[in-house]
């Protein structure tokens, strides 16, 4: 089991170097919640098994520029119209991110404008979640 979950974070954390922000990659807008998932799949195994992934894995992840990442993909949303099965995990996968990173200012801002879209969607399970992840009152992970 533990080579398999290797495996996979090694995967995203792959992708991840291949698209480091100011490549062509990065900034490509047909890429915006990809560039949420660089930040949201590492920050997720970190999270919840760092210490099954091993020092190398771990070293790997923690240059990555996660933050980076998750702010911009964060400001690539535009609508918001899941049903709240979709949106309870988006949660929780935002607060394992949250946990590993922290709440820096590129999160803050990305939270802030999903928080945004919600509320124009009419999304309220979602502008509640997000007002509790920057109140840090953290959902469970």
């Amino acid at each position: 089991m533990k080579q398999v979950l290797n495996r996979r974070v090694r995967n995203f954390a792959s992708c991840a170097e291949r698209v480091l922000p100011g490549s062509a990659a990065f900034d490509d807008e047909d890429f915006g919640i990809g560039r949420l998932y660089c930040a949201i799949a590492p920050a997720w195994f970190m999270s919840r098994d760092a210490d099954r992934l091993g020092a190398e894995l771990q070293e790997t992840i923690g240059r990555l520029p996660l933050n980076q990442f998750f702010g911009s993909g964060m400001h690539a949303i535009t609508e918001f119209s899941v049903d709240e099965r979709a949106a309870r995990l988006l949660l929780m996968e935002l607060t394992c991110t949250l946990k590993y990173l922290g709440v820096s200012e590129p999160a803050r801002a990305g939270l802030a404008h999903l928080q945004d879209v919600a509320n124009r969607d009419g999304r309220g399970f979602i502008v509640a979640g997000v007002a509790d992840l920057l109140s840090m009152g953290w959902l469970t992970c």
